[in-house]
């Protein structure tokens, strides 16, 4: 199988949104096709936002809403602050809505002093160890915290894959934030100026969002916050996530461990299951 061609395969299963032969949004078309949905949890602070987008729009408001009949074009959400609790990162999300389209921009805020937690353990050094199996023989990545450096005016860790020469050189780039675990780019397409999260945490069965790095946009949704996935490395009680492209086609399910990581990913009849670790 060809390097570029499995690298893609994996993307699929991690999640990361891949558009190939997309085509650019034009910014016309009928507006009163496209919504954009506003969803700042937990619903109970209500918590202000302010929007801005194509022809001078501007608007603010408090809480969950969705605008209908809205122009194709780029929006800049931008999160407002409530006392005692700690604003969503990044605090400004810009998201392309195409044509006939929808996008949501989620904001997770966290109560002051409410743990730290992390759904993926990034100290350098530490390592994974998986099977990754596609239609044939399982074969063996590891998964290093390498290093660290500046993607978008914040540190992220530089994770790189290793022991098989199908993702020879591939890295991700990840940072655990408030909300959960975000990822900021990787080996194929660069850096990212907005991460896409990939994680929420702490999060509720039925949350939803949207990834978008690449061009295409891929759903997410959580499927439960405690279910016991067993692995080779062990069991493991974990937020089970499934993504779906908007084009359709088949799922993809995570299942992360918080304070292990990814346990569990699977996309089609593509499987990767954590075999060991070591994580300090």
């Amino acid at each position: 199988m060809k390097r570029s061609t499995s690298k893609l395969l994996l993307l699929l299963v991690l999640g990361l949104t891949v558009c190939i032969g997309c085509s650019g949004d034009d910014g016309t078309g009928d507006p009163q096709t496209n919504a954009i949905t506003i969803n700042p949890e937990p619903d109970s602070l209500d918590a202000p936002w302010q929007i801005t987008g194509p022809g001078g729009f501007d608007q603010s408001g408090d809480g969950d809403l969705t605008l209908t009949g809205r122009a194709a074009g780029t929006y800049m959400l931008a999160w407002g602050s409530v006392s005692g609790w700690t604003t969503p990162t990044p605090a400004e999300v810009t998201q392309v809505l195409a044509t006939g389209g929808s996008l949501t921009f989620s904001g997770t805020y966290v109560e002051e002093g409410g743990g730290d937690a992390v759904v993926w353990p990034l100290d350098l050094d530490n390592y994974w160890i998986y099977s990754y199996e596609y239609g044939g023989e399982p074969e063996t990545v590891t998964l290093t915290a390498s290093l660290v450096q500046q993607v978008a005016g914040v540190d992220v860790t530089k994770v790189q894959y290793s022991g098989s020469v199908i993702f020879e050189n591939y890295f991700v780039y990840l940072r655990n934030d408030i909300g959960g675990l975000y990822f900021y780019g990787d080996e194929l397409f660069g850096e990212l100026t907005t991460p896409d999260l990939w994680c929420k945490y702490p999060c509720t069965v039925g949350d939803e969002w949207s990834t978008s790095g690449q061009g295409a946009v891929v759903n997410w949704e959580v499927i439960a916050t405690s279910e016991s996935v067993t692995v080779p490395e062990g069991t493991y009680d974990c937020i089970h996530l499934r993504g779906t492209n908007e084009g359709g086609g088949t799922p993809a399910d995570h299942w992360f461990s918080v304070g292990v990581g990814v346990v569990k990913m699977t996309h089609d009849t593509v499987l990767m299951q954590l075999t060991s670790k070591y994580i300090q």
